[in-house]
């Protein structure tokens, strides 16, 4: 399947939904799983089996090595941004580690604006503005314009949406060197790397 096509605002939506969709299934399993590190594995798990049932129902097709490196680094991304994340539901709630993440779009779209050309429109050029207003608002110690800054959260939350973001981007990049239809194949790396890389430090840490 050529993904070539695909508009990159596309792949800017999915990873929202994804990011988003994997914090809420983290909040939900924090309360059952011991160790954060157990709830992070068994989400890799998880997509892992997903992946490659659709590899499986898309017909298997074989990985270049650059679809396999992309890959393993995106999944040591993932792993990082999934951590972090977590960190700032335990530190902040669920609702500001969502923000975040949903905030994490801001570095695949100015990458793909300044790496490959791509446009902006008005409208998406406000939302972004919106967006970095926003920024210090997830950090505030209080609630309303007036809240002062927590710097140390202020520095966690910038710092999960870096990290999420250039997860997300490499989807872009794997697009934008005409290997789009090595997709299946390449997410299912991502999550064997990462579940691969997330299960010994999850059976070896007692850390909540």
């Amino acid at each position: 399947m050529d993904l070539s096509g695909v508009p990159p605002m596309a792949f800017v939506v999915t990873g929202i939904i994804a990011i988003t969709g994997i914090n809420i299934v983290n909040r939900l399993a924090v309360n059952s799983i011991k160790t954060r590190w157990g709830v992070i594995a068994a989400n890799y798990v998880i997509a892992l089996t997903l992946s490659l049932l659709i590899f499986a129902a898309n017909g298997y097709h074989a990985a270049s090595a650059f679809t396999i490196g992309l890959a393993v680094v995106s999944g040591m991304l993932y792993i990082g941004g999934m951590y972090l994340g977590m960190t700032t539901i335990g530190r902040r709630g669920a609702s500001i580690a969502v923000s975040a993440s949903q905030l994490s779009v801001l570095i695949p779209v100015s990458l793909s604006v300044l790496i490959y050309g791509d446009s902006l429109s008005t409208t998406q050029l406000i939302g972004v503005g919106v967006a970095l207003v926003s920024l210090p608002l997830l950090a505030a110690k209080s609630t309303g314009l007036n809240g002062a800054l927590d710097r140390g959260t202020f520095a966690l939350i910038v710092i999960q949406l870096v990290v999420q973001g250039f997860a997300q981007f490499t989807s872009k990049v794997l697009v934008a060197t005409g290997l789009g239809g090595e997709r299946d194949a390449f997410f299912v790396v991502v999550f064997a790397a990462a579940t691969l890389m997330t299960i010994p430090v999850a059976s070896g840490t007692g850390e909540r």
